[in-house]
């Protein structure tokens, strides 16, 4: 009787402690910008030049590498560039233009130098199901 108590409050232990764990966000920091990994959604954000950036979004499966005919640098200058991360947000900024990353759904919200929002991403809510 007391060995089936002792395993069920290991069950109880793991589960919780399972049902605790945050999920999966990575944070890794590249060459001016930041590397953001989450089950749903991986970006890239990083700048180009002050006041320039790149955002890339792919699904976890996918590739960031993309055919495009556009022109996309390999080398980057060295831009001063502060990254602060929060529990919810990261911040990325550089001495014109400031960036909240949203470290659940990955959405973006610009600033100016002024803290005035320029532009601000929204998810795309679910279709309803009648």
């Amino acid at each position: 009787m007391v060995k089936r108590y002792i395993i069920f409050i290991a069950l109880i232990c793991a589960y919780i402690t399972y049902q605790c764990t945050p999920d999966e966000e990575v944070v890794k920091n590249i060459k001016n910008g930041i590397q953001l990994k989450t089950k749903e959604l991986n970006l890239k954000v990083q700048f180009y030049a002050d006041n320039i950036v790149r955002i890339v979004k792919w699904v976890p499966d996918g590739s960031p590498e993309k055919l495009s005919l556009a022109v996309i640098k390999n080398s980057f200058p060295d831009i001063q560039i502060q990254i602060s991360e929060k529990s919810r947000y990261i911040n990325i900024s550089d001495s014109r233009l400031e960036l909240r990353i949203s470290k659940e759904n990955g959405e973006i919200e610009f600033f100016n130098k002024n803290r005035v929002t320029i532009l601000k991403e929204h998810k795309k809510p679910e279709p309803r199901q009648e």
